[in-house]
């Protein structure tokens, strides 16, 4: 799942600085992102160290979407890392 927010900063007069939309990853896009632009993130130490909070990954991860979400990025090393923590994290 994406958020979308729409803001508008501005300064005390009133005159806008930023209007727009931004997006927000949702928990498995951003793990995702997070494992594929780390690779230090290759063994159980590591991904212990990332102190993920095991019982939100088991009761709100939703574990066949992020394999498909990981599918997507046609990345093997991803694939494995993914592999890895549902091996680290009992998921």
């Amino acid at each position: 799942m994406t958020w979308v927010a729409s803001i508008s900063i501005r300064f005390m007069l009133g005159n806008p600085v930023f209007t727009g939309i931004i997006l927000f990853a949702g928990l498995k896009k951003a793990l995702l992102d997070l494992l594929y632009l780390y690779p230090f993130y290759n063994s159980e130490h590591e991904m212990e160290s990332l102190r993920l909070d095991e019982d939100f990954l088991q009761n709100n991860l939703h574990r066949k979407l992020l394999e498909e979400y990981a599918l997507n990025f046609k990345n093997k090393a991803l694939e494995s890392k993914v592999e890895l923590l549902k091996n680290t994290y009992n998921l």
